[in-house]
């Protein structure tokens, strides 16, 4: 890892204060390379990076190259830049910090706290999408550097909204899932858009907010096309049949072992949508969870969680802000699921699989690292060999 690389990572936590200050100094000074394409931002609680996918998917499928930022990654941060879903290579991404290295450092000179994390990856991709260069840039996050934005999608808890400067404003209801079945892998739907719908997708994804997620990318693009022309009804289907989205209700089949599923849920919210598709769209014995869970109180995504596990084994999610595993184990048999500690995903998982058998499930859960950290545990292959071109 070379030592640029590492000054990144130690950009982290989040720096508080003028940051939007910070970040708009950094890209004038680069001559504003955001500015070089269309941008659309995704913001909201939950869903951005399925919404951001999603989209990648269909534009590539349109024949327009789309340049992607989300967080946090599964297994490296490379998978946070992608263009045409392909995550940047290491070499470039190297080169891109080494060309950003000097106007960091100006920048971080004028202000009492550095630039965050964040925001250089945002700058690093904006200026790589410039040279590329991209038809578009589609960017997860809720803080806009500029007003210069072509079109904004909020995801809220009462339905999504697409808005934007200059383009019509489509309520929520006027777009979403029309027709929705379980099937094998995933979901067949019949997606009603804006300007027309589209029937017998496969979704090879799980779970009702992945379909709903499907309806808000669906929808974006439209109104980045600015809802003038139906999309070619063939040109969907294909891309949404193509999506693969790591460590979102992933399964991992083992044929003389229990199943696993890995799931990102790191919330109540996200532990709700893995709770509900599990007992919709898997039939198993038992739930074995391998929890490594994030945040200072555990209490409210066990709340969420425990009424569908039959036991739990507790590992530290591979982050700064985990939470303390005796914490969680104690807060887990007090609301009445048995639970073990381990220190490691492979412990952790050799353990659940100790409790399960071939009949029973074991599910992965409380953050995105988590999820990685049992992938990279169970020999899967890297999550930039299954990404590719979308």
């Amino acid at each position: 890892m070379s030592d640029l690389i590492v000054e990144l990572l130690g950009r982290r936590p989040p720096v508080v204060g003028d940051d939007r200050m910070r970040l708009r100094t950094l890209l004038e000074l680069l001559d504003r390379p955001d500015h070089a394409v269309p941008t659309v931002w995704i913001g909201g609680g939950h869903g951005k990076s399925s919404v951001v996918a999603m989209m990648a998917a269909l534009l590539t499928a349109l024949d327009i190259s789309p340049g992607t930022t989300m967080s946090p990654h599964l297994q490296d941060l490379r998978e946070r830049v992608r263009i045409a879903g392909t995550v940047i290579p290491a070499d470039v991404l190297r080169e891109q910090l080494d060309y950003l290295d000097l106007f960091l450092h100006e920048v971080d000179s004028r202000f009492v706290t550095p630039l965050g994390f964040e925001d250089v990856l945002f700058a690093l991709a904006a200026t790589w999408f410039a040279d590329a260069p991209v038809d578009v840039a589609v960017h997860e996050g809720d803080a806009l550097p500029s007003g210069r934005v072509e079109l904004s999608v909020e995801l809220d808890p009462a339905g999504a909204i697409v808005r934007g400067g200059g383009l019509v404003h489509v309520a929520g209801e006027a777009f979403g899932v029309a027709e929705r079945a379980v099937a094998v892998g995933g979901q067949r739907l019949t997606l009603r858009g804006v300007t027309g719908s589209v029937a017998d997708v496969y979704l090879p994804l799980h779970g009702r907010h992945q379909a709903d997620n499907a309806a808000v990318a669906l929808a974006a693009v439209e109104g980045f096309l600015g809802f003038t022309t139906r999309l070619d009804s063939d040109l969907v289907r294909e891309a949404f049949a193509r999506l693969r989205l790591p460590g979102r209700l992933e399964v991992v089949r083992r044929p003389d072992a229990a199943s696993v599923l890995l799931d990102g849920a790191r919330d109540p919210t996200g532990g709700a949508a893995l709770v509900s598709a599990m007992r919709d769209e898997f039939t198993v014995r038992n739930r074995i969870g391998v929890l490594g869970l994030v945040g200072g109180d555990p209490g409210p995504m066990l709340q969420t969680l425990v009424p569908a596990l039959d036991h739990a084994v507790i590992m530290p999610a591979p982050t700064a802000d985990a939470a303390r595993p005796a914490d969680v184990s104690a807060v887990a048999t007090e609301l009445g699921v048995p639970a073990e500690l381990a220190d490691t995903a492979e412990q952790a998982l050799d353990l659940a699989s100790g409790v399960a058998t071939v009949e029973d499930a074991v599910v992965v859960a409380g953050s995105l690292q988590t999820a990685g950290e049992a992938r990279r545990a169970l020999g899967l292959e890297p999550v930039e060999a299954l990404l590719g071109p979308v």
